[in-house]
């Protein structure tokens, strides 16, 4: 066999792997998805204990983004600080491409953490990653009862509660009304 039939079969092969795996984590539709006060939190989780948080009102307290893949994969990020003021920047194959505001209600921030503190997402690994280099990547990032940020990439293969948090999160993101950044 040539070395250019063999080139021609990897190349394929590869085309093959990479659209058949990353069709789940693909999704062409995503929608979008300070001052220097006090912000107290109190949550109470699914276990009845109660997490209180205190942070400066401009201190980020969730940051989520979706990375580029070789196809159509929404390109966007977003930070939400301990106020619930929310700010997005949308990349690439998102319906609000450039810079927006928004503000998360308490109510939908509380669910968020409930969802993380019951899944063990502050125990979990780092990194969920794969020898297939052109998939998209969800970045998870909490802060801390302690303070400090918690980051999570799933690139792939991670825990199915992991993506039960990252679909929650998006759907929030989803209903949030965003406005062009500067109107």
């Amino acid at each position: 066999m040539s070395s250019s039939n063999l080139l021609l079969k990897f190349i394929l092969v590869y085309f093959f792997v990479v659209f058949t795996f990353t069709g789940e984590k693909c999704r062409k539709d995503s929608k979008p998805s300070t001052d220097s006060k006090t912000t107290e939190t109190s949550f109470s989780n699914s276990k009845g204990i109660n997490l209180n948080y205190e942070f400066p009102a401009s201190q980020l307290v969730l940051s989520f983004e979706r990375t580029a893949c070789f196809g159509r994969c929404p390109i966007y990020k977003v930070d939400i600080y301990a106020n619930g003021s929310a700010n997005y920047k949308g990349r690439n194959f998102v319906e609000y491409i450039g810079s927006f505001t928004s503000s998360l209600s308490h109510d939908s921030l509380i669910k968020i953490v409930n969802k993380a503190e019951s899944i063990g997402f502050f125990d979990m690994n780092d990194r969920y990653d794969s020898n297939i280099t052109d998939v998209p990547s969800t970045i998870t990032t909490l802060r801390t009862r302690s303070g400090a940020l918690k980051s999570v990439t799933n690139r792939w293969d991670g825990p199915v509660v992991l993506k039960e948090l990252e679909d929650l999160i998006e759907a929030q993101i989803k209903i949030m009304k965003w406005t062009k950044a500067g109107e």
